[in-house]
């Protein structure tokens, strides 16, 4: 059952202004969400907090994405096992000097920002560690990396965890420098999974974990907001770095079945878990933006009638994802609250609500 079986952040025929204190400036009434947040035990400072990014258009002001940096394929061949972020930091290549990388925003109404994901040469690994000190002890994550990755023609640039941010290690204490830099990455890290392919490391446990669960509904996100039309006809596949060795079928595959796409997308990058787990957890995000999309078509040009569906949809999926967090596995004590913030990161759209100029 999801907080939303449970409790229904809309309250019927209330008026506009009940929602927001200032309806044009979008300040939300959070009094008038406070009864669903205490039933969902869900602190109210959090949630004032992933709103504010929601519906703040400075929210990204003031927030750097120098610290986006990606590893090479090139440099892991070299390598045993997966290096440390201080080991590569002077091999890592800013995602600014990656040809045909755009570092993904907030989702699109008309799509327009997912066009780069066919050129990107990035790849994002979704793993689980192998042990609590290091991810790779003896190499075999970075075995099976290299293992899928071997069709792919010319250089690729991967977003592994302990190599493209700073990790503390056993022994050691992260400088003040590098708790910024793992701050600043993280505060990215919804924008990195839509900008790439995904890479899927699968354990039995993958979905239990707190991270790699968040990892897989960010890029689930990406994949909802995009549609069909991202897909190849002929495989279903989302083109990507990960399908562009691929020899397209013989026959052209017919209609587009959510059920089919999905599982084949996922599996395709490495999900071994049952179909329904992992429909369990796409059926609400396609929902999620389809819904969203259908409002701001509907109401084209009325931004505080198009209000009133967003927030209340946000905060109902907002409270769903809160709920299901607390049942995951995390290292340390904040890894849920991270996860949230990032997970809501995903959700949001541009605000732009009138077809972009072609």
């Amino acid at each position: 059952m999801t907080a939303s079986d449970r409790y229904d952040p809309t309250k019927a025929g209330q008026p506009m202004n009940a929602m927001f204190v200032d309806v044009q400036r979008r300040l939300i009434n959070y009094e008038y969400f406070q009864d669903y947040f205490d039933r969902l035990a869900l602190p109210r400072a959090l949630a004032e907090h992933c709103l504010r990014d929601v519906f703040e258009e400075d929210s990204r002001r003031g927030t750097s994405a120098e610290y986006v940096a990606f590893i090479r394929r090139s440099t892991l061949q070299r390598l045993e096992r997966l290096p440390n972020h201080r080991d590569v930091q002077a091999e890592l290549v800013d995602y600014r000097h990656i040809d045909n990388l755009v570092l993904q925003g907030p989702l699109s109404w008309w799509d327009e920002d997912h066009d780069s994901i066919d050129a990107s040469p990035c790849v994002f690994v979704s793993h689980r560690w192998q042990s609590t000190d290091h991810p790779d002890p003896d190499g075999t994550t970075l075995r099976q990396i290299l293992s899928r990755l071997e069709q792919i023609p010319g250089e690729v640039y991967l977003w592994i965890d302990y190599c493209c941010l700073p990790q503390s290690r056993a022994g050691t204490t992260p400088t003040a420098e590098e708790t910024w830099q793992l701050q600043r990455g993280l505060a990215r890290m919804s924008e990195i999974v839509k900008s790439c392919d995904l890479l899927i490391l699968y354990t039995e446990d993958y979905l239990d974990r707190v991270w790699c669960y968040t990892e897989i509904v960010v890029w689930m996100c990406r994949v909802a907001a995009a549609g069909s039309r991202y897909n190849d006809d002929q495989t279903r596949l989302f083109r990507s770095a990960l399908t562009r060795q691929l020899i397209p079928a013989a026959r052209r595959s017919s209609g587009f079945h959510l059920r089919e796409a999905t599982v084949a997308n996922l599996r395709f990058r490495g999900y071994a878990g049952t179909d329904d787990d992992l429909l369990a957890i796409y059926r609400p995000i396609d929902h999620y933006c389809s819904s969203m999309i259908e409002s701001a078509h509907h109401h084209l040009g009325m931004s505080n009638a198009f209000d009133t569906e967003y927030l209340p949809t946000i905060i109902r999926f907002l409270g769903d994802t809160w709920t299901m967090l607390q049942d995951k596995q995390a290292t340390q004590p904040d890894d849920v609250e991270i996860c949230f913030r990032i997970i809501v990161d995903a959700l949001k759209f541009s605000r732009q609500l009138q077809r972009p100029e072609r």
